[in-house]
């Protein structure tokens, strides 16, 4: 029989994240001689796209199991979940003769750990970040409880196996590159290949009407700016702060609007309920899209805002709004401590970064937004897609 390999991730193909960094990277790994099979877990709320999202896969050869996300029964669940992830995945091993495990993620890899210890198989820890430390930045695991010191030092633990028994490791950024390789002796079997986009997909479309697109969908006239956020919210995201740079913005150019395409809705309309945003809520927009609009959407705006806490485990982030935002030509507002967020502002200059979030920058900021909209366009499209072409991220899969 012939050789093949299991890709598994906790992640949902269906998800929005499945479709813009799972999907296009199996199509590249199914190119491989070997037959590709994926194990992942959907959400049933998204059910729907189940058929659509296999028929697609097989196109390209791809066989997919795919099972339901367990709920409702907190910590049971994940056990649950995890005791299928291991039968499912030791009987996909023995029926299509697996000899390569990737796991997306420390916890589908530490599966794909316990399973070479038990087959003579090949180990490929996709890392995508650092998971227990983000558990502990974000306070899901607060570390000032004795419970949770033991649950991290327990995964902290398993997190130093993956990295020394895996027998290949891949990576979002240079910044945890350099950190893990001087760690640990894996720098010959590490690679970075971050977060990217397909460029042909997120492209400018010069035939749409701006104008009557911005009227219809977010009910915009006539305005000055308009800033954008894609993305989840909550957790290590600052909505706060980005609210205050946009309140503070209004000051000066009051007639700009903000858009958030998101699907947390309910996180942005809870916030804006506080008095302090009361003045700039008119200017504010808010939509859950599709990602196939986005391109459409993003292009309507001039420039990205996101700022992200920048805790110890964001120096593995490599964030996906920053490449798509950058593929459609539209500049970047965000700040310092994320990924290799330094460094490609020191290459390309694709905005603005704030060292510190506070009013002796936002003043900066302030007067340099005529010319962060100028960086707008094909120039910043060209230079950015060393960075976050997608078929840069293929050849190295």
């Amino acid at each position: 029989m012939k050789k093949s390999t299991l890709y598994i991730t906790y992640d949902g193909l269906t998800d929005p994240l499945g479709k813009a960094q799972i999907i296009p990277y199996l199509i590249s790994i199914a190119k491989h001689p070997r037959k590709l099979t994926v194990l992942s877990f959907e959400k049933k709320k998204l059910s729907s796209q189940i058929d659509e999202t296999k028929k697609n896969l097989k196109n390209y050869n791809i066989d997919w199991v795919h099972l339901n996300f367990s709920h409702n029964l907190g910590i049971i669940s994940k056990i649950i979940d995890f005791i299928k992830l291991l039968f499912f995945s030791f009987f996909l091993i023995i029926k299509y003769n697996i000899k390569i495990v990737h796991g997306r993620g420390a916890l589908p890899t530490f599966f794909g750990y316990l399973i070479k210890k038990i087959f003579n198989i090949k180990l490929l820890f996709d890392c995508r970040g650092m998971w227990v430390n983000e558990r502990a930045d974000n306070n899901q695991w607060k570390l000032n409880n004795w419970f949770y010191v033991k649950i991290f030092k327990i995964f902290k633990n398993i997190e130093n196996k993956l990295f020394l028994n895996s027998d290949a490791i891949i990576v979002l950024t240079n910044n945890i590159h350099n950190h893990l390789t001087s760690l640990y002796n894996i720098k010959d079997k590490t690679f970075i290949i971050p977060c990217c986009v397909d460029y042909e997909q997120f492209k400018n479309d010069n035939s749409i009407n701006n104008l009557q697109i911005l009227k219809k969908e977010f009910n915009i006239d006539e305005h000055q700016y308009i800033f954008y956020y894609s993305g989840s919210l909550g957790g290590i995201y600052q909505l706060d702060e980005m609210l205050n740079l946009f309140k503070y913005i209004c000051k000066t150019f009051k007639n700009s609007y903000f858009i958030f395409f998101t699907p947390n809705l309910d996180i942005l309309s809870k916030k804006l309920k506080n008095n302090k945003y009361e003045n700039i809520k008119k200017n504010i927009r808010f939509k859950n899209v599709d990602r196939s609009l986005l391109p459409k959407f993003i292009s309507l705006c001039d420039i990205m805002i996101y700022f992200i806490k920048p805790t110890f485990s964001k120096k593995a982030s490599s964030p996906t709004k920053l490449g798509e935002s950058l593929s459609l030509g539209v500049p970047v507002v965000t700040n310092k401590g994320i990924g290799d967020i330094e460094s490609l502002f020191e290459n390309i200059n694709p905005g603005f970064l704030f060292d510190k979030i506070d009013q002796d920058n936002f003043d900066l900021f302030l007067k340099k937004i005529p010319l962060i909209k100028k960086l707008k366009g094909s120039q910043l499209r060209n230079k950015s897609k060393i960075y976050f072409d997608i078929n840069n991220a293929l050849a190295s899969y």
